[in-house]
């Protein structure tokens, strides 16, 4: 499953940072989307989610046929960073543990959800958390 494969990448980042990680994918082998894109896509998002959510944070990645859905209790994003990450007018910024970027993983996200025709709904709020929704 490719979920579970993306995971097993970053199974031990989870474990130092003991974020616990809720997965209910089940009906995710649907998408007839690229499935290298796709694996790149989810690696993002999901690389995010672990570098901007704290210790002892969780993260539930879900989906249905349409959609998959990645939701952090990190410390989110003010409308700002979020218009500016959306509009490809930003850089990088530090995760929790200090973890560095190279501050175009979203930019490639949205760039990417694109040439697979597929939309892409980011909402943040500060200290709260991140919510990123690909529909297919």
């Amino acid at each position: 499953m490719l979920i579970a494969d993306v995971l097993k990448i970053y199974k031990s980042t989870c474990e130092n940072k003991n974020i616990t990680l809720t997965v209910d994918v089940d009906k995710l082998n649907n998408i007839k989307n690229d499935l290298g894109i796709l694996t790149v896509i989810i690696r993002n998002l999901i690389s995010n989610a672990i570098k901007f959510t704290s210790e002892d944070g969780c993260i539930t990645i879900s989906s249905s046929k349409k959609e998959l859905v990645i939701v952090d209790n990190g410390i989110g994003m003010t409308p700002e960073m979020l218009n500016a990450i959306l509009n490809q007018n930003y850089s990088t910024r530090r995760g929790t543990a200090n973890e560095k970027g190279a501050g175009v993983g979203l930019q490639l996200v949205m760039n990417l959800v694109e040439k697979i025709d597929c939309g892409l709904f980011i909402s943040s709020e500060v200290s709260k958390g991140t919510t990123v929704r690909i529909v297919f």
